[in-house]
């Protein structure tokens, strides 16, 4: 019996990142997302990942099957959760 379960794609091996820096929470540094990092060297803050979200909402719309994204639904969502 086959297994239904997937392996996950290592994160390394991934063709495609929208990462575009990593920033400081605590001093505001900005680092490079091409090293993998965790915490600010300077302050030991963590750091956070930011996006180039237009990038995203672009790969979504030419790469999902029809009825994976909505923008008028998705962006619904996330203006009321947040």
């Amino acid at each position: 019996m086959q297994s239904l379960i997937r392996a996950a794609e290592p994160f390394h091996q991934s063709p495609i990142s929208f990462i575009t820096k990593l920033e400081c929470s605590g001093c505001g540094e900005i680092y490079s997302s091409d090293e993998i990092r965790t915490y600010c060297p300077a302050c030991q803050s963590p750091l956070v990942a930011r996006y180039d979200l237009e990038a995203i909402r672009r790969w979504l719309k030419s790469n999902a099957s029809p009825g994976d994204y909505s923008p008028e639904r998705d962006d619904a969502v996330v203006k009321n959760r947040y």
